[in-house]
C-alpha cells in the first residue's frame, strides 16, 4: 500500500504542516476577525436596542402612570360634576314641585269656588222649582177638591 509506505511520509508531512498552517493563519488572522467583528457588532446592536427597549419601557410606564393619574383625575371631576348635577337637578325638582303644588292648590280653591257657587244656583233653582212644584201640586190637589166640593154643593 503505497499510503503507507514510510518513504512518503516527510512529503506528507510537509504539505500537511503547510495546509494546516495556512488554514489556521487564514482562520487566525481573515476568519476569526470577521467573526468578532461581526459579533462585536451584533453585541453592540443589541446591547443599544436592548437600552432603547429599556427606554421606551420606562416610558411606557410613565405614561401608563399619567393615563392612571388622569382616568382618576376624570374620574373625580365627573364624580363631582354628578354630584353638583344632582344637587341642581334636586334643587330644581323640589322648586317645580313646589310651584306645582301651589299651582294645583290655586286650582282646586278656584275649582271649589266654582263648585259651591254652582252649587248655590243649582239651590236657589231648586229652591225656585220647589216653590213652583209645590204650588202647583197644591192648585193640582186643590182644584179637585174644589170641583168635588162645587159638585157637592150642586
Amino acid at each position: 500500500m503505497p499510503q503507507l509506505d514510510s518513504t512518503h511520509f516527510p512529503s506528507q508531512l510537509f504539505w500537511l504542516c503547510i495546509i494546516f498552517g495556512l488554514l489556521y493563519l487564514c482562520l487566525q488572522f481573515w476568519i476569526v476577525p470577521k467573526l468578532k467583528r461581526g459579533l462585536d457588532a451584533r453585541h453592540t446592536y443589541m446591547d443599544q436596542k436592548l437600552s432603547e427597549i429599556s427606554a421606551f419601557q420606562r416610558k411606557i410606564e410613565h405614561l401608563e402612570q399619567k393615563r392612571e393619574d388622569l382616568i382618576q383625575k376624570k374620574n373625580q371631576e365627573i364624580a363631582l360634576q354628578l354630584e353638583e348635577s344632582r344637587t341642581i337637578h334636586q334643587a330644581l325638582l323640589e322648586k317645580e314641585q313646589k310651584k306645582l303644588k301651589e299651582e294645583l292648590r290655586q286650582a282646586q280653591q278656584i275649582f271649589d269656588a266654582n263648585l259651591k257657587e254652582k252649587a248655590d244656583l243649582i239651590l236657589e233653582e231648586l229652591s225656585a222649582n220647589k216653590q213652583d212644584f209645590v204650588s202647583l201640586v197644591i192648585s193640582q190637589i186643590s182644584s179637585p177638591v174644589a170641583n168635588k166640593k162645587d159638585k157637592h154643593h150642586d
